[in-house]
């Protein structure tokens, strides 16, 4: 089975603001993956290769990553200002990945570009 995210692929964030984006997990095929007991990961890096993980994302936690419906292979991944707020502005790239209930883990997104863009107005309060 090979997994495939549809709506995200190459992102863009403002540096320090919050962001939600949608996406499905299916199969090749266009099937839904059945996400029951499933575990999502995101991570972002400075380029192919790089060691450090810059953002590191995971559906554990509901706030990074949140899958809205199992069944339908349907999820948000979610962007807190402090995400984002003290990294550079330019291109990184980014994968996810799904754990099924089974422990097989796939790529949803094997390669993507995330731009943070500069943000014009700082909010310090």
């Amino acid at each position: 089975m090979t997994a495939t995210g549809r709506v995200l692929n190459d992102i863009h964030v403002v540096r320090g603001a919050a962001k939600t984006w949608n996406f499905e997990v299916t199969t090749k095929d266009g099937a839904a993956v059945d996400l029951t007991g499933a575990t999502v990961y995101h991570t972002v890096r400075e380029k192919y290769g790089s060691v450090t993980a810059l953002i590191k994302k995971t559906s554990n936690v509901g706030t990074e990553i949140e899958i809205t419906d199992r069944e339908a292979g349907l999820g948000k991944l979610h962007y807190s200002p402090n995400d984002t707020k003290d990294q550079k502005v330019g291109k990184y790239v980014y994968d996810m990945w799904v754990k099924l209930a089974s422990g097989k883990p796939y790529p949803v997104i094997k390669k993507a570009s995330l731009e943070i863009e500069w943000n014009v107005t700082v909010i310090t309060d």
